[in-house]
């Protein structure tokens, strides 16, 4: 029968600590290297030192050991004696056990693999139901300005088409003076949707009104901030009547 050997590399305490104080005749250097023959000096070199650590803690002969040395001392030592008795009496496990992590994480990135293209699913499908929507609203609002175009001035709001709110395009064609007054909402309104308590007066709108459609409808309506309110208006007047022509 082979000589048992180390499984797996255990670094020296020096290794492991390398704010180590000098500890006179201790050999902290002590590195076990995978593969290599068990031997027991390994082990009772890690007990002496462990031992030798926590004593020298609770007598504050040497001040810059501190607990977090000891306790990897102690753990360095369970290391080795677990090392020789796995060796000794489970040969193989160790190995066995390195065998079960590599297909456990081999699993887990089986499984992160599906749940990114789950997640690129997901994505599509709702590109796809906001595609739906878009164009529902769009064949809805051609309906409406038909309507608007016939009715004119009582108009009737269109539906939702573009994502997304429009607070940072009505920034840009508001006056300094409105600025203060203009709120984004916590979520932009739904594809499909108009505005609530919608005024069907547009000539008595005024730049606030109209920024909070630019808002809602992520639509500027080719407003610019140099445009009086009249001709802003208009502009908003001809988005309710010629979209989508």
């Amino acid at each position: 029968m082979a000589a048992p050997t180390y499984s797996h590399d255990i670094p020296s305490l020096s290794q492991t600590i390398p704010a180590l104080p000098p500890l006179r005749d201790l050999d902290v250097n002590r590195a076990i290297v995978s593969g290599s023959p068990i031997d027991a000096a390994n082990l009772t070199n890690a007990k002496i030192t462990a031992i030798r650590l926590k004593a020298a803690l609770d007598s504050s002969m040497v001040p810059e050991v501190t607990n977090d040395m000891v306790e990897k001392a102690e753990l360095r030592h369970r290391a080795v004696e677990g090392a020789r008795i796995a060796a000794a009496y489970a040969p193989g496990l160790m190995e066995g056990i390195a065998a079960v992590l590599q297909r456990l994480t081999a699993m887990d990135q089986h499984f992160t693999a599906m749940d990114q293209r789950f997640d690129g699913i997901d994505e599509r499908l709702s590109a796809i139901e906001t595609n739906i929507a878009i164009n529902s609203a769009e064949l809805n609002n051609q309906r409406i300005i038909t309507r608007n175009k016939a009715y004119s001035p009582i108009f009737h709001p269109l539906q939702k088409t573009i994502p997304g709110d429009g607070y940072n395009k009505a920034r840009a064609i508001s006056r300094p003076a409105d600025g203060p007054n203009l709120v984004q909402p916590p979520q932009p309104a739904a594809i499909g949707a108009i505005p609530p308590d919608f005024d069907c007066n547009i000539s008595s709108y005024s730049n606030i009104d109209i920024a909070n459609l630019v808002i809602f409808y992520n639509d500027d309506f080719g407003i610019v901030i140099t445009d009086n309110k009249s001709t802003r208006i208009n502009k908003v007047i001809a988005f309710l009547c010629q979209s989508f022509q």
